[in-house]
């Protein structure tokens, strides 16, 4: 008696970042920094442009101002020559008969000076800088709404694609897990895609992976059935040997051991034949009591039975026996006495007072050729029984779960239908 539901899940991987969102923040962060990089040289660009613009105006006007001979353009451009409100910066780089320009881009009305010494006096005219700092304001801001914009479209163009990628993993995921439990599905079916990518690479290593592990496991099986059915005839003839030996211990040993041997092969054959799809349950109306009860005469096991009312359940009654005999032999031979049977409506439970199932065994779920009983070892025992009764339960549609009771002991349930399947594999 050591298993659980072979659907079972697999175990958590705790706190984790999805991998739709991963991707979601990489597009996002890289269409963030690009287009942060762009605004800033389109903004430098542009204020370079405005500001050399405006020197060079500048520059021309003083030209002219120290062309004219009239004094009409002095007078136009405002120019100085006192050389007071000359920017001191700008006075150093005109010293020594020099002409430049200076940008004072502070305060509320910034100005571009040019100025030029003449014969040891600064001349000097100075042009407003208002509407090219207007201007650079405006493409600023037009800059910032551009960025927002495109990492907003961006942050959602990275969900969209996160969110496919995402959803083709866990669809072959998915797909893997249906395989890992015998389902015949191709993890490439699930992952569509216009074009073959590493997603599609990956479905195809899996779909390779899973045809070698199925050939080799059927192959397995194959020569497992193929040894027992060629060894019915000599154990047959072993049976009948054993028959003819005169009474004595020596005769019960050799007579146990043939026994055992043809238990084996059968339960070998039998294990070969629920691999395949040939196996049909006749189903009907069965009243249960009876069905256990028998069942528990056939083991030889005393048990304590408890049946609530008269249950009855669409079952075949021949393999529900064989499942009941299964676990309760299991529970004799593996865990300790009194084993408990309980039949309440469609559900029949059998429990044992033994070291119960181990967390691994209980994970992995059973395992032909061998058992996870504590005492023998790890590897220890045959391991048919309960392999068996899991095979004989898909036939016949019924639910088995494993696990451990609070006080000690192994519990098995058995899940009948309470109606009349339409059809049963």
């Amino acid at each position: 008696m050591r298993s659980r539901d072979l659907a079972a899940k697999l175990p958590s991987t705790g706190r984790r970042l999805s991998f739709q969102w991963k991707i979601a923040a990489a597009i996002t962060f890289v269409i963030a920094v690009a287009s942060i990089t762009l605004s800033t040289v389109m903004h430098q660009t542009f204020s370079h442009n405005q500001e050399d613009a405006a020197r060079a105006a500048a520059d021309r006007n003083l030209q002219l101002v120290l062309q004219d001979e009239t004094g009409s353009m002095r007078a136009l451009f405002r120019a100085t020559t006192d050389g007071l409100d000359v920017p001191e910066e700008l006075r150093q780089a005109v010293a020594g008969g020099k002409r430049a320009t200076y940008l004072v881009d502070s305060g509320d009305q910034p100005f571009v000076w040019a100025a030029a010494d003449v014969n040891t006096q600064v001349v000097a005219i100075r042009v407003p800088y208002t509407a090219q700092r207007e201007s650079i304001a405006s493409v600023d801001r037009t800059l910032r709404n551009a960025t927002i914009a495109v990492i907003a479209a961006g942050a959602v163009l990275g969900v969209l694609l996160g969110l496919a990628m995402s959803y083709r993993l866990r669809s072959a995921a998915r797909a893997a897990r249906k395989v890992s439990t015998g389902a015949n599905i191709r993890v490439r079916s699930v992952t569509w895609s216009l074009f073959d990518d590493e997603i599609t690479e990956l479905a195809d290593a899996v779909d390779a992976m899973s045809d070698a592990l199925r050939g080799q496991l059927d192959a397995e099986k194959r020569v497992t059935a193929n040894i027992a059915h060629d060894l019915r005839t000599p154990i047959s003839g072993l049976v009948g040997a054993a028959e003819l030996l005169p009474p004595g211990r020596p005769t019960e040993l050799v007579r146990d051991g043939v026994h055992k041997l043809r238990r084996l092969a059968e339960d070998v054959i039998e294990v070969a034949r629920l691999d395949t799809t040939s196996e049909h349950a006749d189903i009907q109306s069965v009243e249960l009591a009876p069905v256990v009860h028998h069942a528990i005469s056939t083991t030889g096991v005393e048990c304590e039975v408890r049946v609530h009312g008269t249950p009855v359940s669409y079952t075949d009654a021949r393999r529900l026996e064989r499942i009941i005999a299964n676990l309760i032999l299991n529970a004799r031979n593996h865990g300790k006495p009194p084993i408990n049977v309980d039949v309440d409506h469609s559900r029949i439970t059998v429990r044992d007072r033994g070291s119960g199932f181990t967390e691994e065994w209980l994970r992995q779920g059973p395992k032909r050729f061998q058992t996870d009983c504590v005492e023998r070892g790890p590897n220890s025992g045959l391991g048919l029984g309960l392999t068996i009764v899991v095979g004989q339960a898909a036939v016949i549609g019924a639910r088995i779960n494993f696990s451990n009771h609070p006080n000690g002991g192994a519990v098995v349930t058995i899940d009948l239908p309470e109606c009349p399947p339409d059809e049963f594999a």
